[in-house]
């Protein structure tokens, strides 16, 4: 899963797959969601890409000067080499 996230946190072009795009329900805050769950790299960048709803359909529009700090990628993976599930030299 640590492989699907992006290398860079800054905001591209990021569109909903077509399969994706279709609203499926409404969330507690009448927001359109999909039937499918969008992969952490199909997802807009955020400080902690768990606490957002996968579900939700909207976009990124490039803006280079919002970077957001990798918090979500950072602490799963020392959690990882502290327990031992992934080696020193991946």
């Amino acid at each position: 899963m640590l492989k699907q996230f992006p290398s860079r946190y800054r905001y591209e072009n990021i569109s909903i797959p077509q399969e994706k795009a279709k609203p499926y329900c409404k969330s507690r805050f009448e927001e359109d969601l999909s039937e499918f769950a969008r992969t952490p790299a199909e997802r807009c960048p955020d400080n902690v890409m768990f606490w957002d709803d996968p579900y939700r359909m909207f976009s990124c529009t490039k803006n280079h000067r919002i970077i957001t700090p990798p918090t979500d990628y950072l602490l799963p993976y020392w959690m990882g080499r502290y327990y031992g599930f992934i080696p020193p030299e991946m």
